[in-house]
């Protein structure tokens, strides 16, 4: 069994998401988002606004932070769909499936763990995907954005997508140049991915 490299991977990653995507986009049709897109107009403007000369940079930003808390707001719903398809398929389809997604599948790669005679729990899954696909940072969102103050949120917000984002580089880097080619989320959860014949 060999180290899967990170093209595979990357290739089985995008598949996967795109069948979310999908599948959240239909659902999504369905879901009542209020106001959201008045607000999304109203983001626009202000922006607009600013490129005009007509709004200076603070009262933009103060405008955008508002807007953006209340968007966010209102696609909470849209959000937990989000979240609950994440752990669906990441979670507890991947568990079932015996550490392969349909993208995994088709690339011909596995998550097992990385300990001799050990089988992944659902935990494991359920931390890898904490990580990996952003699913600790997207559920405090939810928390902060039904609870905190909205100029508040909106720079909580940006640190938190842009630690994601960081978080994401690490285990870009560690999978390309660790020698095994375990990510963080792998590290994590004792987990390693493979290529299978």
């Amino acid at each position: 069994m060999n180290k899967a490299y990170f093209f595979p991977r990357l290739i089985a990653y995008l598949i996967d998401i795109l069948i979310i995507t999908m599948i959240a986009s239909m659902i999504g049709r369905f879901i009542p988002t209020g106001n959201a897109l008045e607000l999304e107009q109203e983001f626009t403007i202000v922006q607009e606004k600013f490129q005009q000369g007509e709004i200076e940079l603070e009262a933009c930003v103060r405008q955008i932070a508002l807007i953006s808390h209340d968007l966010d707001y209102a696609l909470v719903p849209v959000f937990i769909v989000e979240i609950t398809l994440l752990i669906l398929y990441f979670v507890l389809f991947q568990f079932y499936q015996k550490g392969q997604t349909l993208g995994k599948r088709l690339m011909k790669l596995r998550v097992v763990s990385s300990e001799e005679g050990r089988e992944l729990t659902m935990n494991d899954y359920l931390y890898r995907s904490f990580i990996s696909n952003a699913l600790l940072v997207n559920i405090l969102l939810i928390i902060l954005v039904l609870f905190m103050n909205r100029e508040v949120y909106f720079y909580i917000n940006i640190s938190l997508q842009i630690f994601q984002f960081i978080l994401l580089l690490v285990i870009i880097f560690m999978m390309l140049f660790r020698r095994d080619g375990r990510g963080l989320h792998d590290l994590v959860a004792h987990s390693k991915v493979i290529m299978i014949d």
